[in-house]
């Protein structure tokens, strides 16, 4: 048994708070872990609007271009349709 003056759990006052060593490398580790993951999402999620303004001016003249020319017959077709086939596979 434990000599009570040299015990640093034992205390004769019961209203006195006793301090004990309650870490584990685990939780430590966990602790580390979850920290680092919420320091790169909160990167990644603040990082992303960093870039120039790239609004649109919707209260500028509308851009127009001319008209197509309407004089400009369409092209003409180079090519036939195929012919149908006339050499049918012989049925069994």
């Amino acid at each position: 048994m434990a000599i009570p003056e040299r015990d640093t759990v034992y205390t004769n006052d019961g209203n006195r708070t006793v301090y004990t060593r309650e870490s584990s490398g685990t939780g430590w580790f966990v602790g580390i872990i979850v920290a680092l993951a919420l320091l790169a999402i909160g990167y990644l999620v603040f990082s992303a609007n960093s870039g120039p303004s790239t609004s649109v001016d919707v209260n500028g003249a509308p851009v127009t271009e001319a008209p197509a020319d309407p004089t400009l017959a369409p092209a003409p077709m180079t090519e036939a349709p195929a012919a149908p086939a006339t050499d049918a596979a012989p049925h069994d």
